[in-house]
């Protein structure tokens, strides 16, 4: 039986990628290249460039990279099999069968979506109208988003599906009906205003629906289905994602009101959580698009969790975070009814890093004594101590301590210790991803590596490439199982690899050859070795601190903490 690989490997061979993007994009020959304006986000000077020899496209501005498949999915909003198979009928290539009934189940599901959502639409009567104007919403966003109303007949909106010629496995495996006592498939939403929630592709995957008659939950969303996950969405992002391209920012928050107001009063780099604690599905989701993220989060104990787990995910997916504060206690939809959308604004110019957040909200609690504020400080570095990067956390504690007036002998002290009780004698004190000078010395490393240079068997002979951090060492790993399948390393072909690293991987492939030469090879290998044994003597340092006080020991570890920074330019 034919699989989905070898329908790829014929796409790559029998589609021109040239007149494949053609067909979007004015394309104008640059060299053995072409180039044209990206279509991913807004630019003036062309910075999109597609290789027809090596059958790649990749945008020097935005990121966006690929082959043929890759970009269709993003141009057209496509999963990956409907991409391949909408190219490989256009191509006449043959399709394996089994692809079919998968996708022909979610197809189902999402119809039956659709049609739920028309009926909520149909049920919306002139109070529910009134509620949602109430609420800041004009009668065109009502339309645009498709919100309805879940009436209190539980049983009706099952009947008309059926009456449609949906069968009743189908529509209890969308996750909005259960089944009652008498076995009867009920309506999971009654009496709510019912928010459809959409995928990337524009199809209903769920709904949320929010009380309407004071009961209890405020909202409730549908159960988990194959097309539905609560943890692996955010709404609005299918309208929002080229204003979050564009701005390289995403405008976080919690509630589905607050991202259709903010969205329909200009602030449109917007999504909501839907109420859930963010999570790093989400997160990777979004750097996709954007590299630094705001939070709206309230002031208090839900706010400060909030800002706990974005300090984690966001820094450990290399994404800058900021939390938004407000000094009145109103949601984002309330200010922008309120006062318009320049709040917004201004308060994102005001937003602070999270454990900066968290630092003030515990010091808030704090009675002036020594011990509360020794309580609240260790709370704030139990925060850091999830951070895996020990550069930043040192950073982190060093601004604590000047913040603080705080002796860092102290921090580093408390903190050796919660990382001691937490992590016992696991050795992870490393960083994972040195920014600036260990990137640049792994990029051509690994460009080296990925485009055949001569230099790559002295490369393989003086490293082990499982030093070497991610998506690099995903990268290298991937060239040299092309060469040892007897192929010549192309990314085209790795369409298994997640897409933060495919699209690093094309950019150092497309990249100008001048970064492998011969003399930056060697530099490089010589930057590399002497950047790992200042880790080394920092480890042991590290490890050492976790046992003693030892004045001497602390010293020399922030001397050689700044010699190091210094060493590697952070």
């Amino acid at each position: 039986m034919r699989d989905l690989r070898s329908v790829v490997d014929e796409i790559h061979s029998k589609v021109d990628i040239v007149e494949f993007i053609g067909k979007y994009v004015k394309l104008k020959k640059q060299g053995s290249n072409y180039v044209g304006l990206c279509p991913f986000h807004k630019e003036k000077t062309p910075s999109f460039v597609v290789s027809p020899l090596k059958q790649l496209y990749h945008c020097f501005g935005c990121g966006a990279s690929g082959d043929v498949i890759t970009f269709l999915m993003h141009i057209e909003n496509l999963p990956f099999k409907d991409a391949v198979r909408q190219i490989a009928e256009s191509a006449n290539i043959e399709m394996p069968v089994f692809s079919h009934i998968e996708t022909e189940d979610r197809d189902i599901l999402a119809s039956i979506n659709n049609e739920i959502a028309q009926y909520f639409q149909d049920n919306l009567k002139e109070e529910h109208l009134s509620y949602l104007r109430m609420r800041g919403v004009s009668v065109e966003a009502i339309k645009k988003y498709r919100i309805g109303f879940a009436p209190p007949d539980s049983f009706e909106l099952c009947k008309v599906l059926l009456e449609k010629g949906f069968k009743k496995e189908h529509i209890l495996k969308t996750g909005n009906f259960k089944v009652d006592a008498s076995s009867q498939l009920s309506s999971y939403f009654r009496n709510r205003i019912m928010i459809p929630i959409f995928d990337l592709a524009n199809n209903i995957v769920g709904f949320s629906g929010r009380s309407f008659d004071g009961a209890e939950p405020k909202y409730l969303n549908s159960l988990d289905s194959p097309i539905f996950k609560k943890g692996e969405l955010l709404y609005l992002l299918n309208f929002s994602k080229e204003h979050i391209r564009d701005k390289k920012e995403a405008i976080i928050v919690e509630g589905y009101f607050d991202a259709i107001i903010l969205y329909e009063n200009g602030v449109k780099n917007v999504v909501s959580s839907m109420g859930t604690s963010f999570t790093e599905t989400q997160a990777k989701i979004l750097r996709r698009f954007a590299n630094k993220l705001y939070f709206f989060f309230d002031n208090d104990t839900g706010g400060r969790t909030g800002a706990e787990r974005a300090v984690e995910v966001c820094n450990n997916l290399e994404l800058t975070a900021y939390v938004v504060t407000q000094k009145e206690d109103l949601d984002p939809d309330e200010i922008v009814i309120k006062y318009g959308s320049s709040p917004i604004y201004e308060m994102l110019k005001n937003a602070v890093d999270p454990v900066f957040f968290i630092l003030d909200f515990e010091m808030s609690k704090t009675d002036g004594s020594i011990a509360s504020k020794s309580q609240a400080i260790k709370k704030v570095l139990e925060v850091v101590s999830n951070i895996e990067n020990k550069t930043i956390v040192y950073e982190y504690i060093s601004e604590i301590a000047r913040r603080l007036k705080f002796d860092e002998k102290f921090l580093v002290d408390t903190f050796s210790k919660i990382n001691s009780a937490k992590k016992g004698n696991k050795n992870d004190t490393l960083p994972n991803v040195v920014k600036n000078k260990m990137i640049e010395i792994q990029e051509v490393i690994t460009q080296a590596i990925l485009t055949r240079s001569e230099k790559a068997k002295e490369i393989l002979a003086e490293f082990n490439i499982n030093e070497f951090n991610e998506p690099y060492k995903k990268i290298v790993m991937k060239a040299l199982e092309d060469i040892e399948n007897g192929f010549e390393p192309n990314p085209n072909r790795w369409f298994d690899l997640d897409e933060f690293s495919l699209n690093k991987a094309v950019e150092l492939f497309l990249r100008d050859e001048f970064l492998v030469r011969d003399e930056s090879i060697k530099a490089n290998i010589a930057s590399f070795q002497r950047i790992k044994q200042y880790e080394e003597r920092l480890e042991e340092l590290y490890e050492a601190l976790q046992k003693t006080d030892d004045p001497e020991k602390i010293s020399e570890f922030n001397r050689l903490v700044k010699a190091y920074k210094r060493r590697v330019r952070l």
